[in-house]
Formats: structure tokens, C-alpha cells, sequence
């Protein structure tokens, strides 16, 4: 029984067996791979940028595609160990270690003893992943075996709550748990995982359903979800479980798209609260979480390998930013045809309160006013998120002026594949209905007392 919480009392031994008799008896089994292949997802953009990053890896020399393969196979490696808190991990971090700016002695140094076994191990991980992958071969459950043994190298022990405390106790690798694994919450009460004597049957079930023709079937993004959900919902091992949950979703992304399941350390909130949903049956969550972590790794990795806007100059990034204002200003000059009190200029000033690491080119700003009851402005600018690498750098910006410091009303991101070197017919689309938006909500405040507020997120 893993997962114990602080500040709950150790139970005494007939509470314990009493307790998890209940856990037992609640198990839900996972929901059949049909529930799942029956959720609506749109996956066009999705398959565009696939189709983009084949396109790119075709074109490239192999040992090119390789190296940006490790880098990213790397900061899925370090992020896996960091979600489960086995160590503390950034996203400069773990972006320094997959991209060999620091040794591993002095990752070690930073993140703490036990990091480098631990990350050499999910490593080999993400590389057994990577060979399951490759050709038609289903999955078995010796190979699910196989993976666990090899990623929780790096691990001895883990902790169970017993009648007289917090125990650890061996780690036994690649075998499935003989004792059951129901994590505690804080209020006493647990989520329950499928009991010892079930695993079996359970593990049978899931693999036949990764080897049935509407599986195989399906696309990528449903695959990597259905097959970690109901992994991590059966908790096989004893610990463990969701690195291995991760490399058996990234099995799929790999041999359809190339590239991992990649959660990184700052959408763990947001990864735990969307599994959480799948358990009790709402699988949208989920599945709109591992389309755009896969999304944005496609778009990225082809940025990488293409040597494009990831590493480009700042001129070309202020260019783009530039082409992208230009674009809301002829929309905002249309809207503001339609009325006679209403102006839009292209003041070369730089709004405030803007968020940090964001910068805003002089010429990527237009403000639009009125006089109606009410005096309203707003400006909107395209920011570049200097910090940001390749991935959602391009932001577009809507402020008040009128209330504090510029006050900042809301902040919408652009991939550096859809802006550069020119807005993308997509972008485009996007950047005029946000500015639409923009203009029907200020403008909204001749009826009112004053300007609005807020926007709507």
C-alpha cells in the first residue's frame, strides 16, 4: 500500500486488511478500448504537423534526425522522473541535460544523488520504447515486463504503509506486485488499483485490446491514451507504474509520428488532474491533453531538425511578429470602418505590464479607440517569448491603457512554425477572430458605465 499521505494516522493491522479488502472490492476495471476509439477528437492539425515532421525527417540526413530524436528522448527522460518527484527538475534543467550543456556529475550536483542512475535508467527506457516501436510487432506482457525492469533500474526500494508505519521494502523489477498498491489520500480513503490476484487477467485484457484490429487501427494520440489510462488503472508493479504508463503511450506516438510522450515537470497539475478524469469515465481531458503535448512536440521537433525559427535570429522572429500586427491592423481598420467614432493607429510605444520574458517589437503594436458613452482602447500587440525556444514563442497581447500600468487582459500563444517566416494561413485565421473578440468587447462599453474590466479567457 503506497502513497501514504503526511498526517494520516498508521491504522492498526486488522484496519489495514480491513481497508484494503474495501480498496480491493472498489477497483473499477478499465473501460474497453471501444469507450475510448467512440470520443470525438478533431485531429487535423494534428496530422498536419505529422505529416510536416515526416516531411522534414525525409529530407534530412539521418544523423541529423537522430540527434534531435536523443534530445528530446533525454528531457522525456529526466521530466518522467521529476513528475513522480524522484528528484526536482526546471524546464532549464532538464533542456541542459538533454542537450549535454551540463555533465551528468554535475546534474547529479544540482538535482541530488540518485539522479544520474535514475535518469541513465528511464533513459534506456525511452530507447526500449523506442525498439518496441519500430515495425507491426504488438505489444506483450513480457515486453511491459521487460520495460519496467529496465526504466526502474535506477531503483531499489519503495515505501509501504504497513500496521506499524512507513516501510521500504525491495523493489522487485520486472514482476508483477504481491502486495496490493492502493494509493491513500489525504482524507484516509484510497484509489483503489486492481487487487493482486486480478493483475493477471487484467494485464491479458489490456494486451488484447493493443492487439486488436480497431487498436491497431486507431489513431496515435487515442492509442497513447487508452493504453497508459488503463495501465496506470490496473498499477501492475509495485511502483513504478507511471513511467512505464508513459513509455507504453510513447510506444504509439513513436511508430506513428516519431516522437514521445514528453510530459514536462510544468504541466504535471494539469497531466494528474486530466488522468484523474479518465479514471472516472471522463476521458475528453485526457485525450485533448496528450493531442497537444504530442502537437507541440511535432511542431517543435520539425523546427529543430529543419535548423529553422528554434535557432533563428531575432530580426527574422521581429519580421514575423511585424507581419503578424499587420494582419490585426487591417482587420481592426475594417471593423472600425464600420463606424464613425471609432480609430486605429500605430503608436510606437511599447504596452505595459507585460509578461516576463516577453518582448514586444515597436512595430508589432495597434491600439483602436472610441467615443461612444464611454471612452474605450485597447491595444494589441505581437509579443516574442524570448525564453521559449521554438515552442508557442509568438504571443499575441490585448491591453487596457487606461487601467494601471497598461493593465495586460489576456495572452494567447502562437508556435513558432505557424508565424515565421510568415504568418501561416491558420495563424492568420486565429489572429483575425482573437482581434474580432478584442474589438466587440471594448467596444461593448458604450452601453456600459466604463470600459470592461476584463475579457473573457
Amino acid at each position: 500500500m503506497t502513497g501514504q499521505t503526511a498526517g494520516v494516522d498508521t491504522p492498526s493491522d486488522a484496519e489495514v486488511t480491513h481497508r484494503l479488502e474495501q480498496a480491493d472490492a472498489a477497483y473499477p476495471p478499465f473501460a474497453p478500448f471501444a469507450d475510448w476509439a467512440a470520443e470525438p477528437l478533431g485531429l487535423g492539425s494534428w496530422d498536419d504537423a505529422a505529416a510536416r515532421l515526416a516531411v522534414v525527417r525525409h529530407r534530412t540526413p539521418v544523423d541529423e534526425v537522430r540527434a534531435a530524436l536523443d534530445e528530446v528522448l533525454r528531457a522525456a527522460a529526466v521530466d518522467t522522473g521529476a513528475i513522480e518527484g524522484l528528484y526536482a527538475a526546471d524546464r532549464g534543467f532538464t533542456l541542459s541535460v538533454a542537450r549535454n550543456v551540463i555533465s551528468l556529475d554535475q546534474a547529479e550536483v544540482e538535482a541530488g544523488i540518485g539522479f544520474r542512475r535514475s535518469f541513465e535508467a528511464q533513459l534506456a527506457g525511452f530507447e526500449l520504447a523506442l525498439q518496441l516501436a519500430t515495425g507491426d510487432e504488438v505489444v506483450t506482457e513480457a515486453a511491459l515486463r521487460e520495460v519496467h525492469d529496465v526504466t526502474c533500474a535506477g531503483q531499489d526500494t519503495y515505501r509501504i504503509l504497513t500496521p506499524v508505519g512507513v516501510q521500504e521494502r525491495a523493489l522487485s523489477r520486472g514482476s508483477y506486485k504481491t502486495d496490493p498498491n492502493h494509493v491513500q489520500l489525504a482524507d484516509g480513503s484510497f484509489h483503489s488499483y486492481a487487487p493482486v490476484d486480478r493483475v493477471p487477467e487484467e494485464m491479458h485484457r489490456l494486451v488484447t485490446e493493443m492487439r486488436s484490429e480497431a487498436f491497431l487501427a486507431a489513431p496515435a494520440v487515442v492509442q497513447a491514451a487508452f493504453s497508459h489510462q488503463a495501465f496506470t488503472a490496473i498499477h501492475p508493479f509495485a511502483d513504478g507504474n507511471g513511467r512505464v504508463a508513459r513509455l507504453l503511450a510513447s510506444v504509439w506516438l513513436l511508430r506513428a509520428a516519431s516522437i514521445p510522450l514528453w510530459v514536462e515537470t510544468t504541466d504535471r497539475t494539469r497531466y494528474f488532474d486530466a488522468l484523474a478524469a479518465a479514471d472516472r469515465g471522463d476521458r475528453q481531458p485526457f485525450l485533448r491533453l496528450i493531442t497537444s503535448l504530442s502537437l507541440s512536440l511535432l511542431r517543435e521537433l520539425a523546427l529543430v531538425i529543419e535548423g529553422g525559427p528554434t535557432y533563428g535570429g531575432p530580426d527574422r522572429d521581429e519580421r514575423a511578429a511585424a507581419t503578424a500586427s499587420d494582419v490585426v491592423a487591417e482587420e481592426l481598420a475594417l471593423l472600425a470602418s464600420r463606424r464613425t467614432d471609432v480609430s486605429v493607429t500605430r503608436p510606437p510605444v511599447r504596452p505595459g505590464d507585460l509578461p516576463v520574458g516577453v518582448d514586444v517589437p515597436a512595430g508589432a503594436v495597434v491600439a483602436v479607440s472610441g467615443m461612444g458613452a464611454v471612452r474605450w482602447e485597447r491595444v494589441v500587440s505581437v509579443g516574442i517569448d524570448r525564453r521559449a525556444g521554438g515552442l508557442d514563442r509568438f504571443c499575441l497581447l490585448t491591453h487596457d491603457p487606461w487601467r494601471g500600468d497598461g493593465r495586460l487582459l489576456r495572452q494567447d500563444r502562437f508556435a513558432a512554425d505557424e508565424m515565421v517566416p510568415q504568418p501561416s494561413s491558420a495563424a492568420r485565421r486565429r489572429l483575425v477572430r482573437l482581434t474580432r473578440r478584442a474589438f466587440t468587447v471594448a467596444s461593448a462599453a458604450d452601453s456600459q458605465d466604463g470600459p470592461p474590466l476584463s475579457e473573457p479567457g
